[in-house]
């Protein structure tokens, strides 16, 4: 990790020559000992189940669950599954 390789984003009136001038105060000439590596994250297959918990008491309790699809950014569907992920929730 390291300051070496990022973005800022800046909304509303704001003086650019400023704000660089303390971007550079605040980070100065530090450059990362490792270079830029994507992190990969490892597709693992897990068995479907289901999972019945009662809870009377936590009426307004809520799950959240994740599906994991053996896709990168560079695949040809990643770009439609990112727009139907935000459209359905993010």
């Amino acid at each position: 990790m390291g300051t070496a390789r990022g973005e800022i984003a800046i909304v509303g009136d704001f003086d650019e020559a400023a704000i660089t001038a303390e971007l550079r105060q605040l980070f100065p000439d530090y450059v990362s000992r490792s270079p830029y590596a994507r992190v990969d994250r490892e597709f693992r297959e897990v068995a479907a189940q289901r999972i019945a918990i009662d809870t009377p008491d936590k009426e307004n309790g809520f799950v959240r669950a994740r599906l994991d699809l053996p896709l990168r950014f560079d695949d040809e569907d990643a770009p439609a599954l990112y727009v139907a992920n935000n459209i359905f929730g993010g």
